[in-house]
């Protein structure tokens, strides 16, 4: 089983051009001196079209901002297809726009691997958390504090007693998630 990894802030070579960098996830799915075929192209290409960084594939990574590169880290991790995705703060370095568009693309992923697949987020903004997560885990001193549905983990009482500051918490009237107010 493959886990894909997306880091925070990785430490990434900036002289690879996109394409080459996001083909890098079909390493594991290639066999001793083998080259990657036609399929293994449109899978990469289909990532950075899902990550929305097709039009960067020529470009160096070291030419490309922070949340280009952060999209570059997530179109890799998908182009490795494995059952368990571990992303640490996908949406840093991200406008508000990516953020959003980010977390869509990893739920859509996890829905896609329904039945098979685990997608886990450290992730420190608890109103993303709240609007795309099935389940939180809130960790306090190293240990789970709280752990279940949006609605049962993020409320007022778990709030200000984990983090030591007053909050307001109201419905999203979208979504029916809590929205957490300072």
């Amino acid at each position: 089983v493959w886990i894909s990894m997306v880091p925070q802030n990785p430490k990434l070579p900036d002289e690879i051009s996109i394409e080459d960098f996001v083909m890098l996830g079909r390493n594991p799915h290639l066999g001793l001196l083998q080259w990657e075929s036609k399929e293994d192209f449109n899978i990469a290409r289909k990532s950075m079209s899902l990550t929305e960084i097709d039009y960067l594939s020529r470009r160096k990574l070291g030419e490309i901002s922070g949340g280009e590169r952060q999209r570059a880290m997530l179109a890799l991790a998908i182009t490795q297809q494995s059952p368990i995705m571990l992303l640490d703060e996908p949406t840093s370095n991200l406008d508000i726009y990516h953020q959003i568009k980010v977390m869509e693309l990893i739920k859509k992923i996890h829905a896609l691997k329904s039945g098979f697949g685990v997608t886990i987020l450290a992730i420190h903004d608890l109103n993303i958390a709240a609007q795309f997560s099935d389940r939180i885990l809130l960790f306090s001193n190293g240990s789970i504090a709280a752990d279940g549905l949006p609605r049962e983990v993020l409320t007022k009482n778990n709030i200000d007693s984990i983090y030591g500051s007053e909050v307001t918490i109201i419905t999203h009237p979208e979504h029916g998630t809590p929205v957490i107010l300072s």
